[in-house]
């Protein structure tokens, strides 16, 4: 069997810009200098969800329970070490892990009322 062109090969400067590539494509929407993730929100203060960064089955989940894209929520208080939190949105009561928390964007809004 005679190759005209011999096997195709693959140098490293080509999967690392295979690579880049890819990793470009996974990159988040940029989140805006206020944004942060529903862990760090203080106590009582009121945010819009930016976006869900949790996959499979914990996203299903929170989406389930209400946390949606431009749902305002506000933490209403913690467990005594801090886990879980208890948060306030559509008018209901909800507690959350601090970890599943983690992966909720965030931003806060200003309360109705003060400016």
């Amino acid at each position: 069997m005679n190759h005209r062109h011999g096997p195709q090969t693959t140098t490293a400067h080509e999967l690392n810009d295979s690579h880049e590539a890819l990793h470009i494509h996974k990159e988040k929407t940029p989140r805006s200098a206020a944004a942060l993730t529903l862990d760090k929100l203080p106590v009582g203060k009121p945010a819009r969800v930016l976006a869900l960064n949790a996959e499979g089955a914990l996203r299903r989940r929170l989406l389930d329970m209400g946390i949606t894209p431009r749902t305002e929520i506000r933490i209403q208080k913690t467990a005594p070490m801090g886990d879980p939190l208890e948060l306030k949105l559509r008018g209901y009561s909800l507690s959350l892990r601090k970890q599943d928390a983690a992966s909720i964007d965030v931003e806060p809004i200003a309360e109705e009322g003060s400016k």
